[in-house]
């Protein structure tokens, strides 16, 4: 199974099938200490969007522009969705897996029946 990778949405190039992943930002601050700048974590209560297939356009006029690759009550197949400020919403994003087509495992464990089924063609074939 592909590991999603949490990313910048710059990092995507048009016409990638993406989703949100989390709902934070980085917010730059000056650390007292070191007089550096570091980042620090803010952690949204919207979570709209993870888990949301979206095809990526591109960065429009201060907007992270999508398109809606599902066809729900609320919006068409298609659809431009315009939600999604830059500023707000540019980190946590990640390549979208479909759920339905996950590889299953290679290996699986078999039940008695089966073994003793596989167990008798093996011996007929020696």
């Amino acid at each position: 199974m592909e590991e999603q990778k949490v990313k910048h949405i710059n990092e995507f190039k048009k016409g990638e099938i993406i989703t949100r992943l989390q709902n934070y930002n980085l917010v730059p601050y000056l650390d007292d200490i070191s007089g550096e700048y570091k980042y620090k974590e803010i952690v949204s209560d919207n979570a709209s969007g993870i888990g949301v297939p979206y095809e990526f356009v591109g960065i429009l006029n201060g907007k992270i522009i999508v398109k809606y690759t599902e066809e729900s009550p609320n919006h068409k197949k298609g659809e431009a969705c315009e939600f999604y400020t830059y500023e707000v919403y540019k980190n946590g994003w990640a390549k979208y897996i479909d759920p339905k087509t996950l590889e299953e495992p290679k290996e699986r464990m078999l039940n008695k029946e089966d073994a003793q089924i596989f167990l008798e063609d093996i011996l007929k074939n020696s």
